[in-house]
């Protein structure tokens, strides 16, 4: 979807089931003018819609590399792996 509606998202996801996300939102009162959302429910200051991106994708990103690390010390969700323990 795109920023105009009011649901853009910052890139960076893995597709990974659980993984919190920012997204960007419009400003209901100023238009123009974007907030990112936080997974803890918290809202970011209003900020124009290049700042807004840059921000969710930061987050999104370290999240991103923060899980990524975590299951590779087997500490986090399963990867698909086969019987031998060789991932897919």
């Amino acid at each position: 979807m795109g920023a105009r509606d009011g649901t853009a998202q910052g890139s960076g996801g893995d597709g990974v089931m659980g993984t919190k996300r920012a997204t960007i939102r419009q400003d209901k009162r100023y238009p123009g003018m974007f907030r990112v959302h936080w997974p803890d429910g918290t809202l970011s200051d209003m900020v124009n819609l290049s700042r807004a991106h840059d921000a969710a994708d930061r987050f999104n990103e370290s999240e991103r590399v923060r899980l990524w690390r975590v299951r590779k010390r087997g500490n986090g969700p399963l990867i698909d792996q086969n019987s031998d323990g060789v991932s897919r």
